[in-house]
């Protein structure tokens, strides 16, 4: 991967601005219409390598009833083991001709570590019913153990943290078609190995609450739909730096501090089963989902899509509205065929307020799937994403302008 030119000049901010003093000169190397001479590319790789593993174990006992209350205890235990492996070098080149030549200087190794992490975590719930509510309190213990080892200077960092996480979910369903639910969670992110000692978790208080609504019309159809109302209250909110955000290269996997922010708003889902007096069966779905967040604290980021971040910004990349649809035809016995549409509203690409700063492109992408059975034991099935072959910028991060996925179609067997 291209990480820059030496001398710390991000390409991001040359293809942005390309045409202002020495940025021209950087940009005519970059697109080949000069040799380099001072400037020299440097190309990288983001060599990773990751472990996910555990094991877990749950248990439920019905406890015995006392008159109109029934209750269920529900005890989880489990280990959970990460590990990541970073190897990133550089090499320096230089433009000859258009094309790009090594200058012979020896690969660099910009990041050697490994950092992994142990969590040992128990639940306890207990699911507790009577009349037409359901009241499920909980609680959860996690003890994180955390280790970075820095090859190249042989520092190791160790870090414990210990957290206990309560909860209650409440459902009261006052008819069979009708149901109302809220609750309280208290959310948290651990800090990642090896962050400076000023780099505190992620908690968050979280509310929700809104309505179910099932209709059973006959046997094989029926109606759903669901509106659920969300608030989540953080205490710190963090980020961490990647190189796909734009940071630089001494600035990758740092953590910081975020402070106070509100994220909140609303989701709603419905989908249906019509079932046809022709054996035919019509699924439709439909959801959509209003996000708004606003940033309480005021603090500087070497993330650049944060930066100098004032009380009452909101955060990047995430769209105020989305919606999404599909609808099709369905035979039990021969398969089926569904056409999607998703909408995602434009995303501020930086921290901010109002109009300022860039934008993404807001997008309307359908997608047509189908599948055949030709055997009881055979079917094909093929899928065109980006029917439309609609274009727009997905991002601006690392490099510029990146545009999102064009017409894909993939096909397959089963």
């Amino acid at each position: 991967t291209v990480t820059g030119f030496e001398g710390a000049h991000p390409l991001g901010a040359i293809v942005a601005e390309p045409t202002g003093g020495q940025r021209a000169i950087f940009y005519g190397v970059l697109s080949g219409a000069r040799d380099s001479e001072q400037e020299t590319l440097l190309i990288g790789t983001n060599d990773r390598t990751f472990v996910s593993q555990g094991i877990q174990a749950t248990s439920q006992w019905r406890l015995p009833d006392l008159g109109p209350i029934n209750q269920r205890l529900r005890i989880g235990a489990r280990i959970h083991h990460d590990q990541i492996n970073r190897l990133h070098t550089e090499d320096a080149f230089g433009i000859r001709g258009g094309v790009v030549t090594p200058t012979g200087r020896p690969r660099a190794t910009v990041i050697s570590n490994v950092g992994s992490a142990v969590a040992y975590a128990g639940s306890l719930v207990d699911e507790i019913a009577f009349y037409d509510f359901l009241i499920a309190p909980g609680i959860r213990f996690e003890h994180i153990q955390t280790t970075l080892e820095d090859r190249q200077s042989g520092l190791v960092v160790d870090g414990t943290q210990n957290v206990l996480l309560p909860g209650v979910g409440i459902i009261y369903q006052p008819i069979d078609v009708l149901a109302f639910v809220a609750g309280v969670h208290q959310g948290f992110s651990p800090v990642s190995p090896g962050q400076p000692s000023n780099v505190t978790p992620e908690v968050a208080v979280n509310y929700e609450g809104g309505a179910r609504f099932t209709l059973a019309q006959r046997v094989g159809s029926h109606i759903r739909a669901e509106v659920i109302g969300f608030f989540s209250d953080y205490s710190n909110i963090t980020g961490d730096c990647t190189f796909s955000s734009g940071c630089l290269e001494q600035n990758i996997d740092q953590q910081f501090n975020g402070g106070e922010a509100n994220i909140f708003g609303l989701e709603a889902t419905a989908d249906a089963l019509i079932v046809t007096p022709v054996d035919l069966q019509v699924p439709i779905t439909a959801s959509y989902t209003l996000t708004k967040t606003e940033l309480l604290t005021a603090f500087t980021s070497d993330n650049p899509q944060l930066g100098e971040v004032q009380p009452g910004d909101e955060l990047p990349y995430i769209p105020l509205h989305q919606l999404g649809a599909t609808t099709g035809l369905e035979h039990p016995g021969w398969g089926g065929f569904a056409l999607g549409v998703t909408y995602v509203d434009a995303m501020r690409e930086s921290a901010g307020q109002g109009d300022e700063g860039l934008f993404t492109d807001s997008r309307v992408v359908f997608d047509l799937s189908a599948n055949a059975k030709l055997l009881p034991e055979l079917s094909v099935y093929g899928k065109i994403e980006n029917l439309l072959d609609n274009h727009y910028i997905l991002s601006r991060r690392p490099f510029g302008a990146r545009p999102g996925r064009p017409r894909f179609f993939y096909a397959g067997v089963k």
